[in-house]
């Protein structure tokens, strides 16, 4: 069996396109950071103009935000109801924001751990219920599916 010797300009161009085979993996998964970090400010954006949104209606009414929060359904007028409502859409809205942000790699488990018991006890509201199955984002949906329903009991 015959060795070849390989030359050193053959070992440099070998090295040279390894680096630059290396540098088209790192900006590749620069890319894809890039991607999510894009996709979650997005969500964000959507996000606040929505709760922004929901929430104009209690500018300069902390009477209201404070009825709304403490009282039972049954005992608002129509006009609080709808605010009352207006809120737990609100709720929904950044609940479902947080678990994208949180599917996303972007909330630590600690973060997530604080919200999933925020919305357990949402999902343990069994008159608000419907607010939440009615909203049509499949992955929270499904999420929502996955935790255990108190209402059923």
């Amino acid at each position: 069996m015959k060795k070849e010797k390989v030359s050193f300009d053959a070992f440099i161009q070998l090295l040279g396109m390894l680096g630059v085979l290396g540098g088209l993996i790192f900006v590749g998964l620069e890319m894809q950071q890039t991607q999510t970090i894009a996709l979650a400010a997005q969500a964000n954006a959507r996000t606040e103009m929505l709760l922004s949104r929901q929430l104009v209606s209690f500018e300069g009414r902390a009477e209201l935000m404070h009825k709304v929060t403490t009282s039972q359904e049954k005992d608002l007028d129509e006009f609080e109801q709808w605010a009352q409502r207006r809120l737990y859409n609100w709720t929904y809205a950044l609940q479902a924001n947080n678990y994208f942000q949180y599917q996303l790699g972007l909330l630590d488990d600690e973060q997530w751990k604080v919200i999933e018991r925020r919305i357990q006890i949402n999902w343990d509201r069994c008159e608000i219920r419907p607010l939440y199955t009615q909203n049509p984002d499949t992955a929270f949906a499904n999420y929502l599916d996955s935790l255990t329903d108190n209402c059923s009991e």
